[in-house]
């Protein structure tokens, strides 16, 4: 968005600083010395103008290349040790190790549907950190929705994305932190 503004900025300066050019009237002296001052002016001013969008194409381009690339669903890297959601309003953390806990989580994990767009939500209530058996992480914001409703997840690898758990898939999560 910066990158947008300062071209649009750069643009508009440029606009500027022609109209600025131009002569006011129809004066005679020496036309061919300030015409051609103008023109070089102009042309350099465009030279300018078109190193700069050059530069912030370049950058915004590498930008895009460098961000994650985001899964059309979500997945869970390696076996599971242990899953932890923490309530950051009540601040309570409930650990499930055991497999059937683990095997119900993960399948609401997969089953979320990714949002599409880029998304701005409010502070999750929830933590939900997956610890895989060679010790790396997954953390995810959860928002949990009331008994018939959605839920939401983000991993927070990417936290311009969102999914949606059906009702369903709200109806085991709420079981499981009850």
């Amino acid at each position: 968005m910066k990158r947008i503004m300062f071209l649009v900025l750069s643009i508009a300066f440029m606009s500027a600083i022609l109209v600025g050019c131009q002569s006011e009237g129809n004066t005679t002296v020496n036309t061919e010395k300030t015409s051609f001052k103008q023109r070089s002016l102009v042309t350099d001013t465009i030279k300018t103008d078109l190193k700069q969008r050059s530069i912030v194409a370049d950058t915004y381009k590498t930008d895009i290349e460098q961000q994650p690339k985001v899964n059309e669903t979500n997945t869970l890297d390696d076996e599971i040790a242990y899953i932890s959601i923490t309530n950051l309003n009540g601040n309570s953390d409930i650990t499930f190790d055991d497999a059937s806990s683990i095997d119900t989580l993960k399948s609401i994990i997969i089953s979320a549907e990714r949002v599409n767009g880029i998304v701005d939500m409010a502070n999750p209530g929830f933590k939900m950190i997956v610890v895989y058996d060679n010790d790396n992480k997954q953390n995810f914001n959860l928002w949990i929705g009331k008994e018939g409703g959605k839920s939401a997840l983000m991993n927070t690898a990417d936290t311009h994305t969102i999914y949606t758990l059906s009702e369903a898939m709200t109806e085991k999560l709420l079981e499981l932190i009850e």
